[in-house]
Parts: C-alpha cells; structure tokens; sequence
C-alpha cells in the first residue's frame, strides 16, 4: 500500500473520530423562572432538553424542588416519562401551590439518556391581594371613668385583611381632652380592644358626658368610626 493511500486512511480515521467527538449531548437548560428571582404564588417552571432522537428506550424528565442545595430538605419530586424519539416531551409546568422562602430547583434526564441541568434557586414570596377596598368595623363601648385615676377604653375591631391601627379621643363639648393611638397590628373581632390611658385623668375635667370616639385605618388607608358615651366623674 502506497504511503499516499496509508495517509489517506489515516486522515479518514481522524475525521471520523473527530465526528464522534463532536456529536451533541443530551443537555438540559433551566429557562424559569430565572435564577434569584423573586416568585409570588405558585411559580411556572420552564426549560429546554437538546438530546439525541436515535435512542432505543424511554426517558425519564425529573422536576425536582427543595429548600436546600443538597436536595434533601422539603424536597418535591414530579417525574414524567417522554418517548426514546421525544427526549423533551415535558418541558414546563405551572406547580399547584406556592413555595415560601429561599428554594432551588433542578431538572435531570434518567434512561437512555442521563444528564442534570444546573440548580437555580429563587425567593417564593406570599401572593398580594387585590385591591383593599373595604373598611375596617369598629365599634366602641361605652364606660366611665373618675378624675385622678387611670381609666381603660374598650372598642372592637376588625378587618378584612385582619390589621389595622386605631385612634382613642376623649372629648368634652367637641373639645379633645384625650388622645392615644396604636400602630398596625393584628386585630380581629372577638378580641376586645382595652386602651389604657397610662396617666391618670386631669382633676381639673368637667364631670359628666364625654364623647369617646374610636377611629380604625387598615394598610391601605380605609377607615371606619365609632362613638359611644363615656361618662367622667
């Protein structure tokens, strides 16, 4: 055999090596949500699976997501099988509830072909209501007190989204002669509201009928009123 011919073959030996060298793996690609991001209510995974079509058995698409990066803490697994010509039969899915807090997930091939596609992670936050458009309820009760001691007004309150912050005014012929107010906190309406006056009332004020009047904002800034008689002695 000619040197010519040996180098011909040899050449044809590398080139084909070269082809098998070169040939496509089986891959798969996260596409979202994107890494780090932020995620309100039940999030919408997607991604992309590139693999040879000549495999002779199925495979297995595997969604994995857990709360540390190990893959052993609060770890939910869904796992479809696609066809050996349909490697990327199952490439997204919108997941039935929400995920609160740091979590990291993950997409692997098992079967004819086997691969894990890089581990993203994003922050699952609670999913936001929508607009507040209702008042708070509140209703105040009456009492009485006595001049020279410390006194406790008493309100129900309640609302929709379940806090709110409350105003307490005392007054005498439409003339405040008390003031207190709270901030947002959690509120509901078999739990009585008692506002205590933390300083004795003035010796000084008029015996008889006051106006005691409670004012309730939730976070958006809807408001409701309420005031009842609250006698001074």
């Amino acid at each position: 055999m000619s040197a010519a011919r040996i180098s011909s073959l040899a050449l044809a030996a590398v080139a084909l090596s070269g082809a098998a060298d070169a040939a496509p793996q089986p891959a798969v690609t996260l596409l979202g949500p994107a890494n780090g991001t932020l995620v309100e209510g039940p999030p919408s995974f997607a991604w992309r699976i590139d693999a040879p079509t000549n495999a002779q058995t199925p495979v297995t698409v595997t969604h994995q997501v857990a709360t540390d990066l190990a893959f052993t803490e609060d770890v939910t697994t869904t796992s479809r099988q696609c066809a050996a010509s349909s490697a990327s039969c199952w490439t997204a899915f919108r997941a039935s509830r929400s995920y609160l807090g740091r979590h990291y997930w993950r997409v692997s091939l098992a079967g004819a072909v086997t691969t894990t596609s890089a581990t993203w992670l994003f922050q699952g936050v609670a999913p936001r209501l929508g607009p507040d458009r209702q008042r708070p309820h509140v209703q105040a009760y009456a009492g009485s007190g006595t001049r020279g001691r410390k006194v406790v007004f008493v309100a129900r309150v309640a609302d929709d989204r379940g806090e709110a912050r409350m105003q307490v005014d005392l007054a005498y012929r439409n003339q405040l002669v008390f003031r207190t107010m709270t901030l947002l906190k959690r509120v509901r309406w078999g739990v009585k509201q008692r506002f205590d006056s933390r300083t004795a009332l003035s010796r000084s004020l008029h015996p008889g009928p006051y106006r005691l009047c409670v004012t309730a904002w939730d976070r958006t800034g809807n408001r409701a009123k309420s005031c009842a008689r609250f006698q001074v002695v």
